[in-house]
């Protein structure tokens, strides 16, 4: 899960053009400046990467890095069990 959290760092701080120190794990996405479309470029990243699909009703909870994580472990481990 760190290399993970190291690449979608990687891109938060690409796509809002900010500094990879400015991406916290609490701190709103919409405050480091990404948009829906920057967030949902983001999920696509991570559903690509991680070869599971997050569901639309979950893509508007997930506002901070913590929310992809734990949103992203939720759904690898449910379709692992599944």
């Amino acid at each position: 899960m760190k290399e993970i959290r190291e690449e979608l760092i990687e891109r938060i701080a690409r796509l809002a053009e900010i500094p990879e120190g400015s991406v916290k794990d609490d701190v709103p996405l919409r405050e480091l400046g990404v948009d829906s479309l920057m967030a949902m470029e983001i999920v696509a990243f991570v559903e690509k990467r991680l070869q599971i699909e997050i569901p639309e009703e979950e893509i508007p909870k997930v506002r901070t890095l913590n929310d992809i994580l734990a949103t992203t472990l939720t759904e690898t481990s449910g379709q692992l069990a599944g």
